[in-house]
């Protein structure tokens, strides 16, 4: 249990400087931006975080909320083991997209 809370408060440290640096430079920053619909369909079984939410049954509104999901069933209907891993590739790909142009 206090490895998955150093765990959440690596992400939460990560998502908070990333979105920080976002902030600075482009304005407020949501979780949204980065969990986009074409994420979801490229990475994941579910068509959006609507349905992502449905499976894990309550509202992802923070990355806090995403770090507490830890229901084996809605990961495995993903590529990702946690949300550790499902942000670093969505930064992964906001980044990228940023930078396409």
């Amino acid at each position: 249990m206090e490895q998955e809370q150093k765990k959440k408060k690596s992400i939460l440290a990560q998502y908070q400087e990333f979105s920080r640096m976002l902030s600075s430079a482009e304005g407020n920053f949501k979780l949204t931006e980065l969990l986009t619909d074409a994420f979801f369909q490229k990475y994941t079984q579910y068509q959006n975080m609507a349905a992502f939410t449905a499976a894990i049954g309550k509202p992802i509104d923070s990355v806090e909320d995403l770090a507490d999901v830890s229901d084996d069933a809605v990961w495995f209907k993903t590529n990702f083991k946690n949300a550790e891993e499902m942000l670093s590739k969505a930064v992964e790909e906001y980044v990228a997209a940023a930078f396409a142009d």
